[in-house]
């Protein structure tokens, strides 16, 4: 009678924890249910980005990266799905952006200017509104003789924060700047690392101009 008795309460627990788990990975994971509508993009470089990967509209997932295949002129097409209640118009743009600093990767669709007809299902996004992801090394390249003198901290949230900033999600490298104690101490105890700082932002901030015109309001916040 007892071993029966345990081996109920087991069951509802083995239950219990089962719901539970499912609950999670429904949450975390981001799951969703429903049908999906696939679609593919045409790039110049899709920087490192991988079957898999997500596809996001304002920061929420609603579709996966499914192939990603180089084309005999050099372009690269990725296949990508999206939830059917997600609508892409022929003015819908993608880019490729930075999910963390590990280097993960999403593709990132946002409403553009042009027509509003409906992108017809398999439908794809052409070269001239797609944008490979910001050169990451370029970008810590330029600041190195300035995160030199920064600790762990402050270095972690300078580049999270200057991702947020070229990627058109945070806001002006002043705000940024100041909201970093260290790196203020650091720039108001040598003059030169500011005038080096300047030089190479703004080698930076040519190179991402030369990517496409989406850049173009993070630059003018600069």
């Amino acid at each position: 009678m007892r071993a029966r008795a345990t081996l109920i309460k087991f069951g509802i627990f083995a239950v219990v924890m089962a719901i539970l788990t499912a609950f999670l990975f429904f949450i975390f994971g981001q799951y969703r249910t429903g049908s999906t509508t696939k679609y593919s993009a045409v790039f110049t470089d899709v920087s490192r980005l991988k079957p898999g990967q997500s596809v996001r509209v304002a920061g929420i997932r609603v579709g996966t990266v499914n192939g990603v295949s180089l084309q005999p002129d050099k372009k690269v097409v990725v296949e990508f799905d999206a939830d059917r209640n997600v609508v892409l118009t022929e003015g819908t743009r993608a880019a490729v952006r930075y999910l963390n600093l590990v280097g993960d990767r999403y593709l990132e669709l946002v409403d553009g200017p042009g027509s509003t007809r409906q992108l017809a299902a398999g439908g794809q996004i052409p070269v001239n509104r797609t944008a490979p992801a910001l050169d990451l090394d370029l970008l810590l390249g330029g600041l190195k003789p300035v995160t030199q003198g920064l600790n762990a901290r402050d270095v972690n949230a300078l580049t999270s924060g200057l991702l947020q900033v070229f990627q058109g999600q945070g806001g002006t490298l002043e705000s940024l700047f100041a909201r970093t104690t260290s790196f203020s101490n650091a720039l108001a105890d040598n003059d030169q690392t500011v005038q080096q700082l300047i030089d190479n932002l703004n080698i930076v901030i040519g190179t991402i101009s030369k990517d496409g015109k989406q850049f173009s309001g993070a630059i003018d916040r600069l």
